[in-house]
């Protein structure tokens, strides 16, 4: 018996930060969090959790209002999973052992936590602490603009086809463009490059 194509399609946990910036039309994000937010929902379900509710709901008098901007029926609500509690618990340790100074754990901490434990993608601009915490999470985020004008997009490695040659893979996809072979960095601690095809000046580096 085949399979249902719905019980594959992929499920991503929406950050408040993503969700903000179109309901508060951000000049710079509003436009590339409303077309990750729609492809997302064509590729399958969207959740957030009681903690993207709640940052979301700060600006709003009622929960009239605030249910308007997020349908239930496009934004599945779940709980967070105990199993999340646990990650964040421990997230929250390396980060205390690491120098920091909060003294419980902050939202982010529950959000990489169950997108982690759920293997649900996260769609967020907040990347650094994510990656530093939960690098097996599969992470939707914008490309990043350097100094010098070159936008790079940093891979996340949990693909197989994502992974640089200092990883386990010889090859690198570009999204449904035909396998690139990577050009190994001189030095350890810098990325390996390869140019993105379609669009010059444009460059990927894996997050190995």
């Amino acid at each position: 018996m085949a399979s249902d194509p719905a019980a594959i399609r992929p499920a991503t946990l929406v950050d408040s930060c993503v969700l903000l910036d179109v309901i508060t039309g951000d000049e710079q994000w509003a436009d590339w969090s409303a077309r990750e937010i729609a492809a997302a929902m064509d590729a399958g379900r969207v959740v957030i959790n009681p903690l993207i509710y709640a940052e979301v709901s700060v600006g709003y008098q009622t929960v009239e209002e605030l249910e308007e901007l997020l349908p239930a029926t496009d934004y599945e609500r779940e709980p967070l999973p105990y199993l999340a509690g646990f990650a964040a618990g421990k997230a929250f340790v390396r980060y205390r052992r690491g120098g920091g100074e909060k003294r419980s754990p902050m939202p982010d901490f529950y959000i990489g936590a169950h997108a982690a434990i759920t293997g649900y993608r996260l769609l967020t601009r907040d990347v650094q602490r994510y990656r530093a915490y939960f690098p097996t999470i599969d992470i939707i985020a914008p490309p990043q603009l350097r100094p010098d004008g070159v936008i790079e997009e940093v891979l996340d490695g949990r693909d197989d086809l994502a992974k640089c040659v200092s990883c386990v893979g010889r090859y690198h996809s570009w999204g449904w463009r035909q396998v690139v072979l990577l050009r190994r960095s001189r030095s350890p601690k810098r990325p390996c490059v390869v140019p993105r095809p379609s669009r010059p000046g444009t460059r990927r580096r894996c997050a190995c």
